[in-house]
């Protein structure tokens, strides 16, 4: 007892110096652990001292490392009049979900942008904080260091206590009214948690992680916290695969460290418990924000039918950097993303005059040889040094892209823009797209369930829709489904 004591007592006289006096900081102390602001902090507090057990890390997860494309091939006209004579049918019978990683990423300072006229709407003004998407005002949270090494259990279980005792539930309430006001989903709502942690404790790392893992629990969020002796981690769920992340299993349940300090760790304390409240499973799923920002814009051109067009394409810069550090996951949660219909109502107002009066299958040719020519190809090894999908605004914005970001953002524009269904066609080491006309067309097809999806490959430089890659003609592809895009919900509506 005595030792339990002692540690306690140097852990808060970390605090003492806010209170004016060690008399007065123990009687506010007193008042406050004497009675939790509900009984359920208290029933965690209690487990928390007692239920430390060590855990096995596991690797991270990668996906098939096959090497892309390093140079895009290159359609000539004698190809293109054989392929439209001798089309081949791909028959895929089964139909595989697949999964992608990324990680943290950097922007290339020197991508030349401009600013355009910021768009008008009736979102939430995002000017006063570059950081937040609301103001808070953390001037009220001390920054004293809430733990000191060498960590243990029962530490921790003090600090929760200490935060659930004072004040921060109104940080907790704050986030989550503002949250609902701007329309966070969880990914939002992580960023948020780790940015207000990361402004109170901008130099102490354990500290904003124990501030952030009681704030995420607060908000309902199933989030455990490992340690070892000189660190903690916020370990948690998610109903996507997350690749390029260390992960602890609990119960069968794969928890994954996303926000830590780059250490490699190979085993971890923690508990297999969770919060009475916390319930929620992290969803990573990119939704539109309301949020007013600037837009910015980036001169594109390509040819087609030998014509050069050149246009700007609208991208939202604040997408780009709310996503960059986006954790590794399922690669259709970047084909449902709808981040920024600008891009597509720019595509739109840049070809207007050159879709008007077009077939269906045409509309998608031009789109399919706008992508294929006016974005620079480098693969994501090349260009960040690690596997990262991209998503439309990103993709517009970096200077290079790869076979998967021009396929999703093909997707996106094709959707956006027709209205027709398409899917992602995984090949080893390469994606290219499916798309299901609604006409006859001729070329490489994929059938499945009933639908024919034509090959539409925004890689391959040159090719029409209907010409898969020499290489991948014969080869079954992964098909990556998109949502069905319901006509009468498309903000987006041309003439053909």
């Amino acid at each position: 007892m005595r030792k339990i004591f002692f540690i306690t007592f140097i852990f808060f006289t970390s605090f003492v110096y806010s209170y004016g006096s060690f008399e007065q900081f123990l009687s506010t102390e007193k008042s406050e652990f004497e009675g939790f602001k509900n009984e359920v902090d208290k029933e965690f507090y209690d487990y928390l001292k007692t239920s430390w057990e060590e855990f096995k890390a596991f690797s991270a997860m990668k996906r098939d490392e096959k090497p892309k494309i390093k140079t895009p091939p290159v359609v000539w006209k004698e190809q293109k009049k054989m392929s439209v004579e001798k089309p081949m049918n791909i028959v895929n019978k089964t139909a595989t979900f697949n999964n992608i990683a990324i990680t943290d990423n950097t922007y290339d300072k020197e991508t030349k942008i401009k600013k355009s006229e910021q768009e008008n709407s009736n979102f939430v003004d995002n000017k006063k904080d570059e950081n937040l998407f609301f103001d808070i005002d953390l001037k009220r949270y001390s920054n004293i260091s809430l733990i000191e090494n060498p960590i243990n259990g029962k530490k921790i279980a003090e600090v929760w206590k200490i935060l659930a005792t004072k004040d921060y539930d109104a940080l907790v309430k704050d986030i989550l009214v503002n949250g609902r006001r701007v329309n966070l989903d969880d990914w939002g709502y992580f960023k948020v948690v780790k940015q207000t942690t990361e402004k109170i404790y901008p130099e102490d790392y354990n500290s904003k992680i124990l501030l952030a893992w009681y704030i995420l629990s607060k908000l309902g969020y199933d989030v455990k916290l490992g340690y070892n002796d000189d660190y903690v981690y916020i370990l948690l769920p998610a109903k996507q695969q997350i690749y390029g992340a260390q992960f602890f299993v609990f119960e069968n349940v794969r928890y994954y460290i996303i926000w830590h300090n780059g250490k490699i760790i190979n085993k971890l304390y923690s508990y297999s418990g969770s919060h009475p409240d916390a319930r929620n499973t992290f969803t990573f799923k990119i939704e539109p924000l309301r949020v007013q920002r600037p837009l910015n814009s980036k001169e594109l051109e390509f040819d087609y039918s030998g014509r050069k067009y050149s246009f700007n394409l609208y991208y939202d810069a604040f997408n780009v950097d709310f996503y960059k550090d986006f954790p590794q996951t399922d690669l259709s949660v970047y084909k449902n993303a709808d981040v920024s219909t600008k891009i597509a109502e720019s595509v739109v107002e840049g070809l207007k005059n050159i879709l008007s009066g077009r077939s269906e299958t045409e509309a998608v040719n031009i789109i399919l040889r706008f992508v294929q020519k006016a974005f620079a190809y480098k693969t994501d090894q090349e260009q960040f040094g690690y596997e990262k999908y991209l998503l439309p605004d990103e993709t517009v914005y970096y200077p290079y892209s790869d076979c998967e970001d021009r396929s999703i953002i093909f997707s996106y524009l094709v959707k956006k823009i027709l209205g027709l269904e398409v899917v992602l066609l995984e090949y080893p080491g390469h994606i290219a797209t499916g798309v299901k006309f609604n006409e006859d067309v001729k070329g490489d097809k994929v059938l499945y369930g009933g639908k024919v999806y034509v090959v539409c490959d925004p890689t391959y430089i040159n090719a029409d829709i209907g010409m898969a890659m020499p290489q991948f003609k014969k080869v079954n592809p992964k098909i990556i489904f998109l949502k069905r895009v319901d006509k009468r919900e498309m903000r987006i509506k041309i003439q053909i």
